[in-house]
């Protein structure tokens, strides 16, 4: 996003809010009041209605990564449902007969779309539909070793799991690297210890969604108080094998 918006003369300036929805008020506030010409946000609060009289005001704003509540704006998203669509996929080509779900609570607009993804593409490809396989409301990498190895049970014989994000993911792996199973994982996000692992990875590449996100927020500042509002959707695939990956 950075290389793009100084080709036209625009700076970026970052913040972090640390998934706190408060916090990311306080700062959105702040960096109104410094008048700058647009937002481009990553959304962890509850309700954005607040951001109506500013857009009146002549700001700009994208949201990036889900949509924004209680709010009508810009979007760029990425495929979450095709991006589960790919992991099935893959571990069906590896040959996995029995494959789960590991996702964050349903409540988390991201986790509820994945989840959603999953459930589709089990019934799209006639494979079993057991709910069991499904475990969400995992929010730590060791919340997902246990259910990692709850899954790898005698009871439930899994062999291919999707983790639905990294932290998940390198839970899972901690699993199969430790067990040397021949279990299969895919992780709908990437992180640097995958290969080492044994876990393949969808590739979200990071400097086309900032190249896309960047080009629709330049869109808007070009008629900001429009409500012709557009929702970017970036396609994801798995990530070419890499070492440690058979």
């Amino acid at each position: 996003a950075e290389e793009t918006l100084s080709k036209v003369g625009l700076e970026l300036i970052l913040a972090t809010a640390r998934d706190n929805g408060e916090r990311e008020k306080v700062l959105i506030e702040s960096l109104l009041e410094r008048r700058v010409r647009g937002l481009i946000i990553v959304p962890s609060g509850e309700d954005y209605s607040y951001l109506h009289i500013e857009r009146r005001r002549g700001f700009s704003f994208v949201f990036v990564d889900r949509p924004a509540p209680y709010l009508d704006a810009d979007t760029v998203l990425v495929d979450n449902q095709g991006g589960i669509n790919a992991c099935v996929d893959k571990l069906l080509a590896l040959g996995c007969k029995r494959i789960a779900l590991i996702a964050d609570n349903p409540s988390i607009w991201t986790a509820s779309e994945r989840i959603e993804g999953f459930k589709k593409a089990i019934v799209t490809r006639k494979l079993e539909s057991d709910h069991s396989l499904i475990i969400s409301g995992v929010h730590t990498s060791l919340e997902a070793e246990q259910a990692t190895r709850e899954l790898m049970s005698q009871r439930k014989k899994v062999d291919g799991i999707i983790a639905a994000n990294d932290l998940i993911a390198f839970g899972v792996g901690q699993v199969k690297s430790n067990l040397n199973s021949n279990l299969h994982v895919v992780s709908f996000d990437e992180f640097p210890s995958a290969s080492l692992m044994g876990v393949h990875t969808l590739n979200h590449d990071p400097q086309r969604l900032g190249r896309l996100t960047a080009d629709v927020i330049l869109k808007r500042m070009g008629e900001p108080t429009a409500d012709n509002y557009r929702t970017a959707v970036m396609k994801v695939a798995i990530n070419e094998e890499i070492q440690g990956v058979a």
